[in-house]
């Protein structure tokens, strides 16, 4: 990646927006309002709770906090990732099999079958299912919160009655339960990754009440970054 630092801002926002395919007008708008209302990192107004994911996307965190043209680089990678629309959905029957990734108990690649059947099913990029799946349970068919959510996608009874998991404690139908639950979120928020993330986490009445926007959950505004990140490392496999 070469330094945005060797580029004026003009520059960092041309070579950005070309290489992460998000409009010049929509990264201007960013950096007016923030400009007008300060707040978050930068003059992106990067939150400070994406820093981790951007330095695992060779965004340094030195560079985003100190650097104006590396802030602009990281925030338009951020509309890029988080945009609304389905261009990941091209990936939707994406193997996983290969995968060497360790996920607690059990190893995406033990369960690529059912990920997969999920994926075709729902719809849903299978790396989506994926990273909703490593951020719930890490993989875990035995885990539970202490709120009661059970299983590798960490159904709640009522969830998990909802879409038809009579034991969410099995693989295949957690992960059916929850690609149906996404699904659903994804139909409510017109496919926007963010509030589908957002609804998952807190619910999609949180998210209404929000403004169609990320709650003001520490744990939400946490959780949506990571499950971002870790599909972004997917995909990139």
């Amino acid at each position: 990646m070469m330094p945005f630092a060797d580029l004026t801002v003009a520059q960092a926002i041309h070579r950005a927006t070309a290489e992460y395919h998000v409009s010049t007008r929509r990264v201007l708008s960013v950096l007016e309002a923030v400009s007008a209302r300060p707040s978050g990192i930068g003059p992106m107004g990067i939150p400070a709770q994406w820093l981790p994911v951007l330095a695992r996307a060779g965004f340094p965190k030195a560079e985003v906090v100190g650097s104006p043209e590396w802030n602009v680089a990281a925030g338009t990678w951020i509309l890029a990732v988080t945009r609304q629309g389905s261009d990941a959905s091209r990936n939707q029957t994406a193997a996983i099999a290969g995968m060497a990734t360790t996920a607690g108990p059990l190893a995406v690649s033990q369960l690529a079958q059912a990920i997969n059947a999920a994926a075709s099913t729902y719809h849903l990029p299978a790396a989506f299912i994926t990273a909703v799946m490593l951020q719930e349970s890490g993989g875990n068919p035995g885990a539970r919160s202490p709120k009661g959510a059970m299983g590798l996608m960490q159904l709640i009874p009522a969830t998990a009655a909802r879409y038809g998991v009579t034991n969410p404690w099995s693989p295949r139908q957690s992960l059916m339960g929850g690609a149906a639950y996404l699904a659903h979120l994804v139909r409510e928020f017109n496919g926007n990754p963010t509030l589908v993330l957002a609804g998952y986490n807190a619910g999609g009445q949180a998210v209404r009440n929000a403004g169609y926007r990320i709650p003001p959950y520490e744990q939400t505004q946490q959780y949506v970054p990571a499950v971002l990140g870790e599909y972004q490392q997917l995909t990139d496999q």
